[in-house]
């Protein structure tokens, strides 16, 4: 038993091993630059360098280098055919391999060859370098009057060739994009095809400076950054600084509270009470003695009660109708007032 496992084992770690021949693993791609690791074998191995639309070479045609630098500048060496580049030549089984001095926003291929094979690249690699990244950050977002759905906003461009929002729900923006990626954009919040990490979904993508963000929840904060970019797909290469008034977040509107019946009425007194919303700062009360709200009840004009949804009001005049009425704050916003609570003097 033990033998068959151990044979087992060492079938598995063959198997392993071949998958690593002749890999090619990207690292980090940027403008000008691509690194790359190189898994192969200790036989000769040469890496050639060339643009995507020319086609492979055999390893014939191949010259007799010997190039084992772990970061070569393509504008440093000349091409030993056309725009073919020998970028490494040695045996070496993995090769750390940094290219400099790429053309921005520009499809390569990097390929495998084994001299003593059948002249064939054993393995070909496509990429695609950056766009050159913007220099000027959009700015100064500005929102229109939110609704209790949606917030429409505004910005100053920068110099991108375009640009997307991303939106998430609190105070902070929750996920950055990453280069070399393009999003799908839903201006309904939350999409799935629109999300990028974890609370952060991309509600814009385009080349205007507005845009409205539906399917959010009332009295709810959400964050918004603007990202300018160049390029598309592969190639799309973002800022990601801030700048001012970039990003911003704004709440939602609150919905009015809605009165509920009075409760306990006495003749100076009772029990007042309403639904409120979440995220509220404090509710504004009022009592008047007409309904046109120009004889408040003493103590009972703008009182701030807090965040609390249910209060005993006393010293009333029983002489008098109450008429009641409340409004919500929340950070940077109000809500319309209640429609307005009538306490009979018939109730006390």
């Amino acid at each position: 038993m033990k033998k068959i496992s151990v044979y087992l084992l060492g079938l598995l770690l063959l198997i392993n091993y071949s998958f690593a021949k002749n890999e090619i693993v990207t690292k980090k791609i940027t403008e000008k630059s691509a690194s790359f690791i190189i898994n192969t074998d200790t036989k000769r191995t040469v890496l050639i360098l060339h643009p995507a639309n020319d086609a492979a070479i055999s390893a014939k045609d191949l010259p007799q280098n010997s190039i084992m630098q772990e970061s070569v500048d393509i504008s440093l060496i000349k091409p030993f055919k056309g725009n073919y580049y020998v970028v490494f030549d040695g045996m070496q089984s993995v090769i750390p391999l940094t290219l400099k001095g790429l053309q921005a926003k520009t499809q390569y291929i990097l390929s495998v060859y084994k001299p003593d094979a059948n002249g064939e690249p054993s393995v070909q690699h496509k990429f695609s370098t950056l766009a050159e990244e913007p220099t000027k950050q959009a700015s100064g977002i500005a929102f229109r009057q939110p609704t209790e759905s949606s917030i429409e906003l505004i910005w100053v461009n920068g110099n991108g060739e375009k640009r997307i929002v991303v939106a998430s729900k609190g105070k902070t923006i929750a996920a950055l994009p990453e280069d070399g990626k393009e999003y799908s954009a839903n201006a309904k919040f939350g999409a799935n095809e629109s999300k990028i990490g974890d609370n952060a979904f991309v509600v814009y993508s385009g080349t205007k400076n507005e845009c409205k963000v539906d399917n959010l929840e009332p009295s709810t904060i959400y964050s918004f950054q603007v990202f300018e970019l160049n390029g598309n797909v592969e190639t799309a290469n973002y800022i990601t600084s801030t700048l001012s008034g970039n990003p911003r977040w704004k709440m939602t509107a609150i919905p009015a509270p809605e009165l509920l019946p009075a409760k306990n009425v006495h003749e100076i007194g009772c029990v007042l009470s309403w639904k409120g919303s979440p995220n509220i700062q404090k509710y504004i009360l009022d009592i008047a003695y007409d309904e046109k709200f120009t004889r408040f009840a003493e103590y009972y004009e703008n009182a701030d009660v807090g965040d609390i949804t249910e209060i005993e009001v006393i010293d009333l005049d029983p002489n008098e109708n109450w008429f009641v009425r409340v409004k919500a704050v929340g950070e940077g916003t109000q809500s319309e007032y209640s429609k307005t609570l009538k306490v009979k003097k018939g109730d006390k």
